[in-house]
């Protein structure tokens, strides 16, 4: 019993913070990340095996589980991440792009990945990597090009 609502708390809360996430850059995204990675799929089998263990719970507690983790599946799957003309949006967040001090970006297989030099202050450099579809590169190469063009600097070694 306490099992289930420690479990539902867990996830309920986690649910509310990518929710609170998702709403406070909703509208900061121009261009989204890849819809289906391997993140995403993970949580719908998550979501399938929790649809599962409803069968097996038979109590009111284990419907609670459910429900919390059902809300915490489909807020992480509403939750982009991506890039807009006020920053690049990672984790619910929004970094200004006078934080972006560099970029890279290749393409693997059919995805293109953009890597972020990010320098926060107090907090120190990090390199944040968001995975777009590959049929967008060219429209992430110039949205690159007109709100962070000089910032350009190859981290990333690859065969472009």
């Amino acid at each position: 019993m306490y099992y289930e609502l420690i479990l539902a708390a867990v996830f309920f809360a986690l649910g509310t913070y990518l929710t609170i996430g998702t709403l406070r850059t909703y509208k900061a995204l121009e261009i989204r990340d890849m819809t289906w990675s391997a993140g995403r799929i993970l949580f719908m089998v998550c979501a399938v095996l929790s649809v599962i263990s409803i069968v097996t719970a038979g109590n009111v507690y284990g419907y609670i589980r459910f429900a919390a983790t059902l809300f915490c599946i489909i807020a992480f799957m509403l939750n982009r991440d991506g890039m807009g003309a006020s920053g690049v949006v990672a984790s619910g967040r929004v970094i200004p792009w006078s934080e972006v001090t560099a970029y890279d970006y290749q393409m693997m297989n059919k995805k293109f990945y953009v890597y972020y030099l990010v320098n926060r202050k107090g907090k120190g450099e990090r390199d944040v990597a968001i995975a777009y579809d590959g049929k967008d590169k060219d429209k992430v190469i110039g949205f690159l090009k007109k709100t962070a063009g000089k910032k350009y600097r190859r981290m990333k070694k690859d065969d472009r």
